[in-house]
């Protein structure tokens, strides 16, 4: 067991946890410095995070990354499965901004 996941695991008792995801689509510049800006997408949000222990999990977990992608591919080695940690985060609050 590495020392990260020891360490969550130690913390068990508070798995609360907080994301956030950017997209940044284009710098807005100006003739002046402070009127600059930026065109983006944000999703913030709390949740509950949970280590995934069970090579099923852990794949069904890479499969959806990977659909993400637009892969169907569905090899994944059990060795690799046993030495990666995937968290899954059941969301609480979630939030997003477009500018």
């Amino acid at each position: 067991m590495s020392s990260v996941t020891r360490s969550l695991r130690q913390q068990a008792g508070n798995n609360r946890v907080g994301f956030e995801f950017d997209i940044l689509h284009d710098i807005v510049t100006a003739q002046r410095a402070c009127d600059w800006g930026a065109k983006y997408e944000s999703v913030v949000g709390t949740g509950m995070a949970e280590i995934l222990d069970n090579l099923e999990d852990k794949k069904e977990a890479f499969e959806c990354i990977m659909r993400q992608y637009g892969s169907v591919l569905k090899d994944f080695p059990n060795e690799i499965l046993k030495k990666t940690l995937i968290l899954r985060v059941r969301i609480l609050e979630i939030s997003g901004k477009a500018k």
